[in-house]
């Protein structure tokens, strides 16, 4: 038999509440030619139930649960790409749900360009219960302006301009990208909070062209059990070493010359000193990540106004 043109991979946490929703929302795609690849990494919830209400639907091709957590999703998506023989890779978050239409723009974007690697659309932030945060898209803090209409781009350029300023694919569940392409790259499986930021650098880093669309055709749900709410002093600070090894992978040089970290990342820097951690010295002593890298944002933090102000130095 013919393989599917898309494989749809579900990595399934603790999100029983939200399962249902998501499971039909892929279901009821109007585009039907996919795989259904559930994976559960030990959830201590009713989703594994869940999951197995849905185990005899003819597009399910796999239901695989972990005897243990793995500590992260990016290990759920390294094994949901093993089992993947689709053309085309959707991996939709177990919290997240989509419009009817999802799959029929993204399969329309790599069927109308050639050479596509990556597609992704625009998403709506919603809470717990699926309402409204408004209308909150994290590329727009860098440009107001491109990420309201339709565009297809090199590649390769897209992480020079855009990725190694910031993730400006900030929802994994509103990406389709080619197997082929992802099995040339490896899944940071080692990350918790930025793993998708790397992945989509190296992607792109492969060459190729990324497609875009400004439909909102993506639901991005915000709640307490996401990676973006604020952890222990230890994840956090594990976040920020993230994002710093992301903005090299993406060669995007630290300067202490203009203080680019301060310029061109300060919501990096923000961020950090916004989640209660205003001594970041104890980067300097990090082997993991270039010297430059971790000088340049300690001296960017020390010389912010934000930290002046803690340290009762500010103006006034």
């Amino acid at each position: 038999m013919r393989p599917p043109k898309l494989s749809v991979i579900v990595p399934s946490y603790n999100h029983g509440h939200f399962l249902r929703e998501r499971i039909d929302s892929i279901l009821n795609q109007s585009f039907q030619d996919f795989e259904l690849i559930f994976l559960d990494d030990c959830s201590t919830d009713n989703s594994v139930a869940i999951l197995r209400e849905y185990e005899a639907h003819p597009r399910v091709s796999a239901l695989v649960t972990n005897a243990r957590n793995s500590g992260s999703p990016f290990p759920q998506w390294q094994r949901g790409l093993d089992l993947a023989v689709g053309e085309l890779i959707w991996i939709a978050e177990s919290d997240d749900s989509a419009e009817f239409n999802f799959l029929a723009k993204m399969v329309e974007l790599f069927e109308s360009h050639e050479n596509l690697t990556l597609a992704y659309c625009r998403s709506q932030r919603v809470d717990e219960w699926g309402a409204s945060l408004g209308d909150d898209f994290w590329p727009d803090a860098l440009d107001g302006v491109r990420w309201r209409r339709p565009f297809v781009a090199d590649a390769s350029k897209e992480v020079e301009d855009y990725l190694s300023w910031r993730n400006t694919i900030p929802n994994a569940s509103a990406v389709v990208f080619r197997r082929a392409a992802a099995e040339q790259v490896a899944v940071p499986c080692d990350m918790l909070f930025a793993g998708d930021w790397v992945f989509w650098i190296h992607l792109l880093q492969l060459g190729g062209r990324i497609g875009y669309t400004p439909d909102v055709l993506n639901r991005f749900r915000k709640h307490s059990g996401t990676t973006r709410q604020v952890k222990s002093a230890e994840a956090e600070r594990r976040r920020l070493l993230e994002y710093l090894r992301a903005i090299e992978v993406a060669g995007q040089p630290f300067r202490l010359s203009g203080l680019s970290v301060d310029t061109a990342h300060g919501w990096m820097l923000t961020e950090f000193l916004s989640r209660g951690h205003p001594q970041p010295f104890w980067l300097l002593s990090v082997e993991s990540l270039a010297f430059r890298s971790r000088l340049c944002f300690v001296v960017a933090a020390v010389m912010s106004p934000a930290i002046r102000t803690l340290f009762g130095k500010g103006d006034g």
